[in-house]
């Protein structure tokens, strides 16, 4: 179990303590192709709780993703900045490193 504090620009807070195996995947969804994701926005994140998660997450100034696991290596740790376990990261999200 883990909790999620979102903080909007108008000061209000949400938490979610838990969330069920379904919800755990949903970021994925981000991994499809642009077309077909904002399809599924359409048809299952305008109405209710999911519309209003949706638009605190498009709005949010920046995501954290906590892992509950340590990188075995760096091709491990390339892997995870990559595409994690294929369901946790919200690919919208860019990585950028500094140039060496």
């Amino acid at each position: 179990a883990y909790a999620l504090l979102i903080c909007s620009n108008k000061l209000s807070f949400h938490c979610i303590e838990s969330v069920s195996q379904s919800e755990r995947s949903v970021a994925a969804l981000t991994g499809l192709p642009r077309t077909e994701w904002a399809r599924i926005q359409k048809e299952s994140f305008t109405s209710g709780i999911n519309k209003d998660n949706m638009t605190l997450i498009n709005k949010a100034v920046f995501m954290v993703i906590l892992l509950d696991r340590v990188p075995e290596d760096i091709n491990d740790k390339a892997k995870t900045l990559l595409h994690g376990d294929g369901k946790s990261f919200w690919y919208v999200i860019l990585l950028v490193y500094r140039s060496s």
